[in-house]
């Protein structure tokens, strides 16, 4: 089997908030689990959780549209997936990035169809 036949494809369509009720509904228990299982280190980010979703809100509020959806069909808190969202970031911090996630998101021209498209590895 080949690597590009392993990748799993998921569409979603609407607003942002509707994506990410699609994502949640569709992905709750794997993102339930990754949330439990990264929980020992999400806990140390745990005291700035509202800082960090009060900033996404006011820079990036496509992405806390996405995440309010996500919220409504898991069992996590907005805080909850906004810590879960920060946990590349968090964890490699200090870390040379060679080895770890890539993510990339493109939309309009850039794209086939003129849509978006986000993509993360899982290294």
């Amino acid at each position: 089997m080949s690597k590009a036949e392993k990748l799993t494809l998921f569409e979603t369509r609407g607003s942002a908030r509707e994506c990410g009720e699609q994502y949640g509904r569709e992905y709750r228990l794997l993102i339930e689990g990754f949330y439990t299982q990264e929980l020992k280190i999400l806990k140390l980010l745990r005291p700035n959780e509202k800082k960090y979703w009060a900033t996404i809100k006011e820079f990036a509020p496509h992405s806390a549209a996405f995440i309010s959806g996500m919220s409504e069909r898991t069992s996590l808190s907005v805080y909850d997936l906004t810590l879960l969202a920060l946990h590349e970031e968090a964890t490699h911090a200090d870390l040379d990035s060679s080895g770890h996630c890539s993510a990339i998101a493109v939309s309009g021209a850039r794209t086939k169809n003129g849509g978006s498209l986000i993509a993360q590895n899982w290294d």
